[in-house]
């Protein structure tokens, strides 16, 4: 596993707890919205990606997560 995707796996956890306000639990996280229908499911497949058990299934850097997660927010 790259480091970029050791530091994309631990922001999307902290990123989990922030929305949820609960801890992800790996390696199979439950979906947001399961715990706060506030959540979206664009926001959930952002953040389940993040988290993906497969560092290859995850953002390639912090800078590829940092911007899906600007333009989930500039659409909502």
């Amino acid at each position: 596993m790259t480091t970029e995707q050791a530091d994309v796996y631990r922001l999307g956890a902290l990123a989990y707890e922030i929305f949820t306000g609960s801890k992800s639990v790996y390696p199979d996280p439950t979906p947001p919205t399961d715990s706060d229908r506030s959540v979206s499911a664009a926001l959930d497949e952002i953040l389940l990606t993040a988290l993906a058990e497969a560092p290859e299934d995850r953002y390639e850097t912090v800078l590829h997560f940092r911007d899906e997660l600007e333009d989930h927010f500039e659409q909502v």
